[in-house]
């Protein structure tokens, strides 16, 4: 390692699916779909946006919604020279996307560490926990058995759900007798 920083360069993938595709075949679109994009990361975001006419914003992305970053290997100390660098936090980016998944997978330690952002004005905190709970469930889902259809996973906990469910029923009206007493007048 001869360098030290953040180096990125924005590689936009349009995605999609069918749910009764297997996750698997998913994961080996998408893996063949990255490396196909991978090829033309050479051009800078920025270019690509002015080459589209794409206006800027400091408060939304243009093109972007989800973002996704997995770090592989991504060591949490490792050597420069003669220093030890030691990641002690993490600032993540500030970057108005609507949702940004960040994985951290350290190889050295064994650990995997995730960040969830999403954009307060489109998620409450409630909602964005739900949301990792449902990535954590499904990565347990699929991780057991890869060949698993996307529609038949499973995405809640039973405990969950059955509270869920509470809420879609309202108070219980008893019913007029009379057609007459049902009446506002």
């Amino acid at each position: 390692m001869n360098a030290l920083g953040a180096f990125a360069n924005i590689v936009p993938i349009r995605g999609s699916n069918d749910l009764s595709q297997c996750f698997s075949t998913l994961m080996k679109d998408c893996a063949e779909k990255a490396a196909a994009a991978l090829e033309h990361s050479d051009v800078p975001f920025h270019l690509l946006l002015s080459e589209l006419g794409i206006t800027r914003s400091t408060t939304y992305t243009p093109m972007v919604q989800a973002f996704f970053d997995y770090r592989q290997g991504m060591l949490k100390k490792q050597l420069m020279g003669d220093c030890e660098l030691e990641l002690l936090s993490f600032q993540a980016s500030k970057v108005p996307y609507d949702i940004c998944l960040d994985i951290i997978d350290d190889a050295g330690e064994g650990d995997c560490v995730l960040h969830l952002l999403v954009r307060k004005d489109m998620y409450t905190k409630q909602q964005a926990q739900t949301l990792i709970k449902c990535l954590v469930k499904l990565t347990e889902s699929f991780s057991r058995i890869p060949n698993r259809k996307l529609e038949s996973a499973a995405m809640f906990d039973a405990q969950d759900v059955v509270p869920a469910l509470g809420f879609s029923k309202g108070e219980r009206i008893p019913i007029p007798t009379h057609v007459a007493d049902a009446c506002l007048w």
